[in-house]
């Protein structure tokens, strides 16, 4: 009522559609096999069971698997005997006819044109680029001795789908099932997996749907290589600026304390922890640390300037007078991250990034602080019993 609607379309309707209310959920399913015809039957029964639900808009049963082509929709004519004798043409000189009929790129032979060789010549019929199906059944083929012909009249028409190419894969054949669901993602997921648990399949045939696991031992192993190459960088840096390797440890205990509130944050709003999430637990390395750089640079100077204080005051102290920078710094930040999961189109890459920090962040401004007031405080009594005396003898002697 006041901005109206907008309903965008896409794919090939009615099987796919998108109007921000729902959409069409392709689902990838591998049959697996001894033969690839026992395979076949396997998949044609499960596509039945499927297409018993009305949002099952279709099953696909020629989809190309990793990296291959998918199956064409191929119109073949039969030209059999029968039409070789009443129309005189045959099979070889009705493909010739065919020819420049439909729009192509390849050419049909090559000549010598005004001195240059083999010039590639394409022969074409006008209107070609735009011709119909039901155009080329009517339109009449001079190709034989008998005048021209029309395909409608002589040729056996069908529409088939050729197979992809065969796959085999661990000494069994595979075939890849595609399923397009109409409605949420979800629902399309439980409804794939309860027939997936149900079916009786013979022994050595399975048919199972792909977990396409992202984070593989590849990536585990280059993922953890640049943690803790971010995670030497960044004490570095810090034990430069603070001049401590001690501070520098307190500061970075702010790091595994966010990861906290990263598992919390995925714990709570149930996304997966995808792409984006790597990518957030590297920037989080480095974010998280301001609030507790600010805070154990206070206390240091507050340590120089009062060196006979006692740690547990300057670190309260310390606390007391960064609070509001250091949260004033963390909402500044989720601020920022708030849209990617306030927008409905943001996908899961950068849900994935914004739950991350803002869940790391969140818990490094909430716990790190604690955690370094209790360091920064250790070993304070005995500090006290030995600056005591000291203090005695100063009041007395003044």
């Amino acid at each position: 009522q006041i901005a109206g609607i907008e309903v965008a379309v896409s794919g090939l309707v009615p099987m796919g559609f998108y109007s921000g209310l729902g959409q069409v959920s392709g689902f990838t399913v591998h049959a697996y096999g001894a033969t690839w015809e026992k395979l076949e039957e396997i998949s044609q029964s499960f596509a039945r069971r499927l297409e018993r639900y009305p949002r099952v808009a279709e099953v696909d049963l020629n989809a190309g698997g990793h990296r291959q082509p998918p199956a064409r929709e191929v119109i073949r004519f039969h030209w059999g005997a029968d039409a070789v004798a009443r129309t005189g043409i045959t099979p070889r000189g009705l493909a010739d006819a065919l020819r420049p009929q439909l729009w192509r790129e390849t050419p049909d032979f090559y000549a010598d044109i005004q001195g240059n060789p083999r010039l590639p010549v394409r022969v074409v019929t006008e209107g070609s680029e735009s011709l119909d199906l039901n155009t080329l059944l009517q339109r009449p083929l001079t190709a034989g001795p008998g005048g021209p012909v029309r395909l409608m009249d002589h040729a056996e028409l069908s529409i088939k789908k050729d197979p992809p190419v065969i796959e085999r894969f661990n000494q069994q054949y595979r075939r890849t099932l595609r399923v397009y669901y109409k409605g949420p993602f979800r629902m399309g997921k439980k409804m794939l997996d309860r027939e997936l648990a149900s079916l009786s399949l013979p022994p050595g045939y399975r048919l199972e749907r792909p977990r396409y696991e992202f984070f593989d031992k590849d990536v585990r192993r280059q993922f953890l290589w640049l943690v803790l190459g971010t995670v030497g960088l960044v004490f570095l840096v810090i034990s430069a600026v603070l001049e401590s390797w001690r501070l520098a440890a307190v500061v970075m205990l702010s790091v595994p304390v966010s990861w906290i509130g990263i598992a919390l944050g995925f714990l709570w709003t149930g996304q997966n922890f995808a792409e984006g999430a790597f990518l957030g637990i590297v920037l989080t390395i480095g974010i998280s640390v301001n609030d507790a750089i600010l805070l154990v640079d206070r206390y240091r100077r507050l340590q120089l300037s009062r060196p006979t204080s006692p740690t547990a005051t300057l670190a309260l102290l310390a606390l007391r007078q960064r609070l509001r920078p250091m949260w004033t710094t963390t909402l500044t930040s989720i601020a920022g991250m708030l849209p990617l999961l306030i927008l409905p189109d943001a996908g899961n890459f950068w849900v994935g990034l914004a739950v991350t920090v803002i869940g790391g962040l969140l818990a490094s401004t909430l716990l790190a602080p604690a955690a370094i007031l209790a360091l920064l405080s250790w070993g304070s009594a005995g500090g006290l019993r030995r600056e005591e005396p000291a203090e005695v003898a100063i009041e007395s002697l003044a």
